[in-house]
């Protein structure tokens, strides 16, 4: 360091080397450093920490002007050179700003501030200059980051389209506008601040835009909507200004212009109102079109299959199969369209319901039977004995997708089987437990890489498929929809040539409603006997009936099947009862056991036909014959058509009502004409076999429920019931099919004529069309309904529509109706909903003893033996005629129904078998008049009342020849 002291003085003192020690000190820690320079001489003086500013060492000499610039930033060494010349002229104070880069530190930045000492009165020069020199590089650094931030703020506010922020003090003073909105609107700045919000806005606007600066300067948030005089949209969002000790000092609002944000939410608005009356327009439009097409595609079916039940040619009945056939699979894709469409609209829903789930598979395995037994094939069942008898599921949806699945098994299966299984999953992977059905088949099988395009919509397996085997490829897509929408999932397993296996889960829930229990009366003991070709394991009855029957039993022709509890629990858990079926049994023969078992019933089996009549005559010879003789269809050692016939040649054997079990529902007539009571068809329904042994003679001698007179819906003992339905062909239709199934019928053809009858004759059932003249279905419910709140009662009513849509059957059950079909009516579905409604059933229920036999008649002809033998000889010809008047019927010859008719009618009049008597004559009139159309139902209710009436007077004859 220069030593610029007196040259003539000593070194320094002890006070001054002090007091530059503490200047080093005090200079080191504000990073200040202090100069001289004597312009007469040249001489410079840099303190230790200005040495230290510029990289030298702090006891070296200060560095010349040359040096000083190579030390200096280059970017500022040209303006450094420029500069300090003039300024260490010294004339006037300066300050300056430049870069070092030094080799530990980097490049810093210092300020120099100088000024001259006293001048040279001769030359004005200064004696000196002298100043400081201090490092600013971290102020730099705050001050260039603080300008940063404000361009950005600056950049942000001007990019931001359509926004602006006003910052209001807490007198509500605008202290701040800025942001592009502004500019948009025409406005500077100046125009805001300075100014209170009333000065800004008219008071009719400014409520909500005070209230929320008013919040924010409270400390709380707000956002509002705000519309100026020319009509824009604004949101405004108001937030607390804090000042750093977090004080509320102020209030930002930021303002967004969202004018066209509301126009198209406007506009999307509008767009989706037109897009829901477009909705609702084309849901009206399907429903229409539904409507239309399955109106004459109800009749197409209905008269197709009322067809093949008359007398035609094989080509003929080729001819009508053929179109009852094309009309089903016309049906079955308009269904599979329309559930489809609602598919994709969204608007297919599942409902939550009580549902007995082993009934729903009987459903579907009734409509799938026929089809199953067509192509040769066994329909296996297996039901898991843990699942409840009530669970909580969409009924509806379940059949639909176990027919989807079935049908699909049934059209790719040539020979072999087809299975459905039912398991309890309790152990599910979500931890809930499901329900698995698994539907298998022996058929053609799947290309493993095509099983995932599967349930793709119109697709199949392959394009040969589709032309081969037909179909829309949309059922698997619906049950993946309907499976998914219940909760589950679906998926399929499979090979070529390996058959398939479709498998979907449910949710188990178990339901509240009460289980279903098919039997309403006890059956327990009644006297069954069942011809089954094959011998019971063990070779025991259950239940013996007498000495006779016990040796023949003992000779393996009885079931062991117990009676009792044990034998319902376990029928009712779905397994096989005690006495298996012994191989040829299959499932037909299970089923029988089974439902034998659960009732009490333990039968007596026969495995051929001359066991079978030994049998049946050592019971009748011992008093107490079989009520009745349940007879497999298609066993090579007891033909059921011959066996029937040779017990109907025995009048002492007719007390027992002949059922046939199994084979085909053409099979039908065959049967009856063999002189069969009833057949039931393959698969067998519980629910009907339970009917069937209602209708033997130990039941109908008892006490049936009460039979109404004509004003509560029976007209010539036949219910009656009205159909209102303004279609001919639907009408028609309807009327037939309700005949062939034993009711009488009343036609209404509008709603209004429909609430007029149903107020005149208490019917035991309305068949409401949903669309008719002057009052359409819906409108008739309701009035009928009104007036019963008045008058009380309550008549069934059964929509009948040929819509599809899912909404349709809820709005049937708004209006007050208690039932839905929906067109084309099927026999099939009639009576299933016959079995279901206990009104109808309880209707149809067999008369009671009074009604069918007057005994008075008999006991005027003389000695107990002579009635015996006249009621047994009235009941051979009556086997022999009721028969032979359903052919007459079918041929259209009048002149041989009358005969046969008025024949019958006097032998039963002499029997006192008032009902034989009464339909007897009817069937005169009907052939008197020519109107054999209407004669089928008539002799179909001969035929039954036959069966009644045989339990009946059978049993008066024993009692009178005891």
């Amino acid at each position: 360091m220069s030593d610029l002291s007196d040259p003539g003085a000593h070194g320094p003192s002890h006070d001054a080397l002090r007091l530059a020690r503490e200047l080093d000190e005090s200079q080191a820690v504000a990073g200040i450093g202090s100069w001289t320079w004597v312009p007469a001489t040249g001489e410079a003086w840099w303190s230790p920490q200005q040495l230290r500013l510029h990289g030298l060492p702090a006891d070296g000499p200060p560095p010349s002007f040359e040096q000083l610039l190579e030390i200096i930033h280059p970017d500022d060494r040209a303006r450094m050179a420029e500069a300090m010349p003039r300024h260490l002229a010294g004339r006037e104070a300066f300050f300056e700003e430049y870069r070092v880069v030094l080799e530990q530190l980097g490049c810093r930045t210092l300020w120099v501030r100088g000024a001259g000492q006293p001048a040279d009165p001769a030359t004005g020069a200064p004696q000196r200059v002298a100043g400081t020199t201090q490092d600013v590089t971290a102020e730099r650094a705050v001050a260039r980051a603080r300008d940063e931030l404000a361009h950005r703020e600056r950049i942000l506010l001007a990019s931001l389209p359509d926004t602006m922020v006003v910052l209001y003090d807490r007198r509500l003073r605008c202290t701040l506008a800025r942001g592009r909105l502004l500019h948009e609107l025409g406005a500077e700045a100046e125009q805001f601040e300075g100014r209170t919000l009333a000065e800004l806005v008219p008071p009719e606007r400014r409520e909500g835009l005070e209230g929320l600066v008013r919040r924010a300067l409270a400390g709380e948030h707000g956002c509002i909507e705000h519309r100026d005089a020319r009509g824009r949209s604004y949101r405004i969002d108001g937030v607390p200004y804090r000042s750093q000790a977090g004080e509320v000092e102020g209030a930002f609002c930021v303002w967004r212009d969202i004018t066209a944000q509301r126009e198209l939410e406007d506009e999307l608005r509008a767009s989706r109102e037109r897009a829901l009356e477009a909705s609702r327009l084309k849901s009206e439009f399907v429903a229409n079109m539904s409507h239309e097409i399955r109106t004459p595609l109800n009749g197409i079916v209905s008269m197709a299959e009322l067809l093949l039940d008359t007398e035609l040619t094989a080509e003929q009945r080729e001819y009508a199969q053929v179109a009852l056939t094309s009309a089903e699979a016309l049906m079955r894709v308009i269904s599979d369209i329309l559930d489809f469409s609602k598919i994709e609209a969204g608007k297919l829903e599942v409902v939550a319901e009580d549902l007995s789930l082993r009934e729903a598979i009987d459903d579907v395995c009734e409509i799938i039977g026929p089809r199953v037994a067509e192509r040769g094939l066994e329909l296996r069942v297996s039901i898991d004995p843990r699942i409840a008898d009530i669970v909580r599921t969409d009924g509806a949806r379940v059949r639909q997708v176990l027919l989807n699945l079935l049908s699909n098994a049934v059209k790719f299966t040539s020979e072999g089987e087809v299975g459905l299984e039912v398991l309890l999953d309790p152990a599910a992977r979500d931890g809930e437990p499901r329900i698995r059905f698994e539907v298998a088949d022996t058929g053609i099988g799947i290309e493993p890489a095509r099983l995932s395009g599967l349930f793709r919509p119109f697709a199949q397996a392959d394009a040969t498929t589709t032309r081969r085997y037909g179909g829309t490829g949309l059922g698997l897509c619906i049950s993946k929809q309907l499976v998914e929408l219940m909760g589950g999932e679906i998926g399929c397993e499979s090979a070529p040539g390996a058959g398939s296996v479709f498998h979907f889960t449910l949710p188990y829930r178990v339901g509240f409603g009460p289980p279903a229990a098919p039997a309403e009366v006890d059956l327990t003991g009644t006297r069954v006997l069942l011809v089954d070709g094959e011998p019971a394991a063990g070779g025991c009855s259950g239940a013996p009936a007498g000495a006779g029957a016990a040796s023949e039993a003992a000779a393996g022709g009885c079931s062991g099947a117990p009676a009792g509890a044990g034998a319902t629990s376990e029928a009712a858990a779905g397994g096989c009862s005690g006495a298996p079926a012994a191989g040829g049994g299959g499932a037909t023969g299970r089923t029988l056991q089974n439902c034998l078992a659960s009732w009490g019933i333990s039968p007596d089996r026969a495995i051929d036909t001359g066991r079978a009549l030994r049998l049946l005559r050592r019971a009748a010879r011992a008093g107490r014959p079989y009520e009745t003789a349940l007879i497999r269809v298609g066993l090579p050692a007891a033909p059921a058509d011959q066996l029937a016939r040779l017990i109907r040649a025995e009048p002492a054997l007719r007390a027992t009502r002949l059922v046939a079990v199994g084979g085909r529902q053409s099979d039908g007539d065959t049967l009856r004409l063999a002189g069969f009571h009833s057949h039931l068809s393959e698969p067998l329904r519980s629910s009907r076999l339970y009917n069937e042994l209602l209708r033997s003679g130990r039941h109908a001698a008892g006490s049936p429920p009460a039979v109404r007179d004509s004003r509560q819906g029976l007209r010539d003992g036949r219910p009656l019931v009205l159909v209102a339905e303004d279609n001919d062909v639907s009408q028609f239709a309807a009327v037939r099919l309700l005949s062939t199934l034993g009711f009488n019928v009343d036609v209404a053809r509008t709603g209004r004529e429909a609430v007029a009858l149903s107020a005149r004759i208490a019917y035991a059932a309305v068949f409401m069309d949903c669309q008719m003249p002057e009052l359409d279905g819906y409108a008739a419910a309701r009035e009928i309904r009104a007036r019963e709140q008045r008058t009380g009662g309550r008549v069934p009513i059964i929509a009948l529509t040929a819509h599809a849509l899912e909404g349709d059957r809820q709005r049937c059950l708004q209006a007050g109706m208690d039932d839905y079909l929906a067109k084309p009516l099927r026999l099939h579905t009639l009576q299933a909903l016959i079995e279901r409604r206990p009104q109808l059933r309880a209707c149809r229920t067999a008369p009671r003893p009074a009604d069918l036999l007057d005994p008075a008649a008999l006991s005027q002809i003389g000695d107990a033996q002579t009635e015996a033998a006249l009621a047994v000889m009235f009941l051979d010809q009556a086997a022999e005629r009721v028969p032979a008047l359903r052919g007459a019927i079918e041929q259209g010859d009048a002149e041989l129904v009358h005969e046969l008719a008025h024949g019958l009618a006097g032998s039963a009049a002499t029997v006192g078998a008032t009902r034989l008597t009464k339909l007897s004559r009817r069937l005169c009139e009907l052939a008197s008049r020519g109107e054999l159309s209407r004669a089928a139902g008539v002799q179909a209710e001969l035929a039954d009342a036959l069966g009644a009436t045989s339990a009946v007077l059978g049993a008066y004859a024993r009692a009178a020849g005891d």
